[in-house]
């Protein structure tokens, strides 16, 4: 087994153990199926670092999903809409790892003035007002 082969095998070993389920949707409220991603959450960036110029830099520390591509893909403005209501909006999605076959998407969670785009989702309720996936 390759070092390449043992890393595939411990992300999915990971990826297995962390990944939570979610409903994917197409922006015009298309159902795409039901998936699992690790839902990486963030709020803010690391700051003032001592950067090579002599200034302090500030690195973001942005919300992602990682999903398996072999699974699914999402597209830029999928939704993605999770057990407890939440509804997070995807950003850029990003090559997978050469070593790898998971890649990561930046996402936003979905504001609540920005519902009345969707009329398909209920804010607050679980699964957004969506049939639960089986």
């Amino acid at each position: 087994m390759t070092w390449r082969d043992q890393i595939r095998a411990a992300r999915g070993i990971v990826h297995e153990t962390m990944a939570v389920g979610c409903l994917h949707l197409t922006p015009d409220g298309t159902r795409q199926g039901a998936e699992r991603v690790r839902y990486h959450y963030s709020r803010g960036a690391l700051g003032e670092l001592q950067g090579a110029d002599g200034y302090g830099e500030r690195y973001a520390l942005p919300t992602a999903v990682i999903f398996d591509q072999r699974e699914f893909v999402p597209a830029q403005n999928d939704l993605l809409v999770f057990e407890g209501g939440e509804v997070l909006q995807v950003g850029p999605v990003y090559p997978a790892d050469v070593r790898t076959d998971f890649r990561r998407a930046d996402v936003a969670q979905l504001e609540q003035a920005l519902y009345a785009r969707y009329p398909f989702l209920t804010p607050g309720q679980p699964w957004a007002g969506l049939t639960p996936p089986e």
